[in-house]
């Protein structure tokens, strides 16, 4: 886990702290997977076609892979000093369900509806 706390819990994308250089909470790959997904799902809303889902679908997977990684190795406590604790990993869980997991749930279920 990150020194600064409760940052590395709430931070959507828990892999790219580890492309960072510095200990930054919000560093620039932060700031540029959520403007894309905001923006993204701002097209979205707003009726894009089937293509924009199918690039949301790829970039959420790509972007949400290091935090699910993560999630599965502190499950089998394989992470050594990095393993998250029960009540950290619960809010972990928790937001990626929340806000991964159940979007690309209804993008799946959208795109077949259209296809």
């Amino acid at each position: 886990m990150r020194s600064n706390g409760i940052g590395s819990i709430l931070d959507p994308r828990l892999g790219f702290f580890f492309l960072a250089r510095e200990e930054a909470w919000l560093s620039r790959m932060d700031w540029a997977s959520a403007i894309w997904l905001f923006c993204i799902g701002l097209a979205l809303a707003f009726g894009a076609g089937s293509p924009l889902l199918v690039a949301y679908l790829v970039s959420e997977c790509l972007l949400a892979f290091p935090t699910g990684l993560y999630i599965v190795v502190s499950l089998g406590g394989g992470a050594g000093h990095l393993t998250a604790r029960v009540a950290p990993l619960a809010i972990l869980l928790g937001l990626t369900v929340g806000f991964t997991i159940i979007p690309l749930a209804l993008a799946v279920y959208l795109l077949w509806k259209r296809g």
